[in-house]
């Protein structure tokens, strides 16, 4: 979610950041799977899923830090089952749609 937070190639001077405010807590890393309910573009939600590990895994080698970390909507849930991690994200699936 590029547009919210940070791109990958940016993660060490983020955890530069964070190793020089000590007072800001970070509580969690997500990011937003954009084709998970699309089985044509599982190699591009198992790209970005990769990439999001490595940048959780630089994050917490470079920081210290373990937050909590979600990557999973309502068809990551579903057909992804193996990056649960320590949430997920309902969204439209909460009203019973599943995409």
């Amino acid at each position: 979610m590029n547009r919210l937070g940070i791109n990958h190639n940016e993660i060490p001077e983020l955890c530069t950041l964070i190793n020089n405010h000590r007072n800001i807590e970070i509580k969690s890393i997500f990011s937003h799977l954009v084709g998970s309910d699309n089985e044509n573009l599982d190699y591009f939600t198992n790209n970005q899923i990769s990439i999001f590990e490595t940048a959780v895994n630089e994050i917490k080698d470079k920081t210290g830090l373990n937050p909590l970390k979600h990557i999973l909507n309502s068809a990551g849930i579903s057909r992804f089952t193996n990056y649960q991690y320590d949430m997920v994200r309902l969204g439209i699936g909460l009203y019973g749609l599943m995409p």
